[in-house]
């Protein structure tokens, strides 16, 4: 077996078609998903990826996304798929990584990220919050995702030299508790309402509260095209975007366009 490095396309050809056998896993398990993030923005502007992107971003209800946690340890999606998450003990993360164990990432200095991956990332219930307890809130939740980041860093990562001096005290302080206990206090907030009893929903496991949006359109689900291929996306998606970014058929500047900068080398015979 030899290791045939990945030019940027070839990184997209294969998250399409984790997507697409995740999706297929979803509908024959009964399993509520929707595109997320820039991959719903990806699939409205582009019917695929965004041209600089290079991930794919899924959320799943709460109730749905851990079915999924539950019923993919005996019933696996691929043989060569690996569902990683807090609740699984297996990384600290507060929502589902899945990884292809055949395609590694090279140029990572995070232990979180060894090989290539689909982020599903869980909804859960929400109460309307003050601009003042969501400013709070959300500093809260992206403090400890650092931290969580951090704890799972080399000594000596950052892009430049003041950036690894300052991740040196930040890598230290981070790993004295360790990762999972910073990814055990976000999926605790996570986890306070049901979707249920909740008016309103929000993804809020990563990165802080980005916004929250009405349980019952959010929920109902249209079809979008995203790479040759239709996937389910919330029948609000519009609201959902442009709380999100703004005018979102308006491209970015050319210095905000920017990726994770994968490097990935895939297992071949």
């Amino acid at each position: 077996m030899r290791e045939r490095k990945l030019n940027d396309q070839q990184i997209k050809e294969e998250l399409s078609i984790m997507l697409k056998k995740f999706a297929e896993y979803c509908d024959e398990n009964h399993l509520s998903y929707f595109l997320d993030g820039g991959t719903l923005l990806g699939a409205v502007r582009h019917k695929g990826f965004i041209p600089w992107d290079d991930d794919i971003d899924i959320i799943m209800p709460r109730e749905d996304y851990e079915r999924l946690v539950f019923i993919s340890q005996t019933q696996p999606i691929d043989p060569d798929y690996i569902v990683a998450c807090i609740d699984l003990k297996n990384c600290p993360y507060p929502f589902i990584k899945i990884f292809n164990r055949n395609i590694r990432i090279t140029n990572t200095m995070n232990s979180l990220h060894p090989y290539l991956w689909l982020d599903i990332f869980p909804l859960d219930g929400f109460r309307e919050l003050s601009d003042r307890e969501l400013k709070k809130d959300a500093r809260y939740l992206r403090r400890n995702a650092l931290l969580l980041e951090k704890a799972c860093c080399r000594f000596g990562s950052g892009k430049t030299p003041l950036r690894k001096f300052v991740n040196l005290f930040l890598i230290a302080f981070a790993k004295i508790p360790g990762a999972y206990f910073w990814g055990r206090r976000i999926d605790t907030y996570c986890k306070r309402y049901k979707i249920s009893q909740s008016k309103f929903l929000a993804e809020i496991a990563w990165g802080g509260i980005g916004c929250f949006m009405e349980t019952d359109a959010f929920l109902e689900p249209v079809l979008l095209e995203f790479e040759g291929n239709l996937y389910k996306a919330p029948a609000s998606f519009d609201e959902y975007l442009r709380k999100n970014y703004g005018n979102y058929m308006e491209l970015p500047p050319v210095e905000e366009r920017v990726n994770h900068g994968i490097e990935a080398e895939k297992h071949v015979n």
